[in-house]
């Protein structure tokens, strides 16, 4: 099975080289990477072409993550695609675990995992391990740790890009009700990165006003006869 890694970044230099790393080391060795720059004003290019053509290159005018991915589905040729925010690293065996589940059901559609959080900060990390204990446990990721058979994206569609923060959870809510089997690994497939800018860290209200047109979005489907 060959699979595409689409990895959308925006100013990501300082972490892209240790999430490119961590494709080239999935023990599945069928990995084709798309990298989508999305209008990056740091040293993103120099870093991505020093991987030469093991890498796809493809800049676009910022448009967002939600935007950077769905053109990452453009450019890339596999049966399956698997998601990487350029922060984030998947463990070695990732994408062969999740292979290994898309083969064993012809009907799995969408494969996603646990994920869980590390800090880039040694003395950060003891700050908010801290005040925040639940962010040191397992749970259940979204877009770092969702792998999809291509013919989803034809059936349903690809990702709003009106969405900046929860373009994931709208797009699994959507395959959902379509009837789209989806499969959730409870084992920790991901390390997701905390740091100073993280988007998802920094959401806003442009976060709460997305999530509350999910929990509408939901709500107005569960009452559709």
């Amino acid at each position: 099975m060959h699979i595409s890694c689409v990895i959308p970044v925006f100013n990501g230099a300082a972490f892209l080289d240790q999430a490119l790393e961590s494709v080239f080391t999935q023990t599945h060795p069928a990995i084709e990477i798309v990298v989508v720059d999305d209008g990056s004003t740091d040293l993103t290019p120099q870093i991505v072409h020093c991987y030469g053509d093991s890498v796809r290159y493809v800049r676009q005018s910022n448009a967002g993550p939600s935007a950077a991915r769905n053109t990452g589905i453009a450019h890339s040729t596999g049966d399956f695609v698997a998601f990487l925010d350029a922060d984030d690293r998947w463990i070695p065996e990732k994408t062969a675990l999740q292979v290994t589940h898309f083969e064993a059901d012809a009907d799995l559609g969408i494969c996603t995992s646990f994920q869980k959080n590390f800090w880039e900060d040694a003395q950060r990390a003891t700050q908010e391990q801290a005040s925040n204990a639940t962010l040191s446990e397992p749970h259940p990721g979204a877009s770092a740790t969702l792998m999809v058979r291509r013919q989803i994206f034809k059936e349903i569609g690809v990702f709003d890009p009106a969405l900046q923060h929860r373009d994931t959870a709208s797009w699994l809510l959507k395959a959902r009700s379509a009837g789209v089997k989806t499969l959730e690994i409870r084992d920790v497939l991901v390390h997701r990165r905390l740091h100073e800018s993280n988007l998802s860290r920094s959401r806003g209200q442009q976060d709460t006003r997305e999530l509350l047109s999910l929990i509408r979005a939901k709500r107005n489907r569960s009452e559709s006869p």
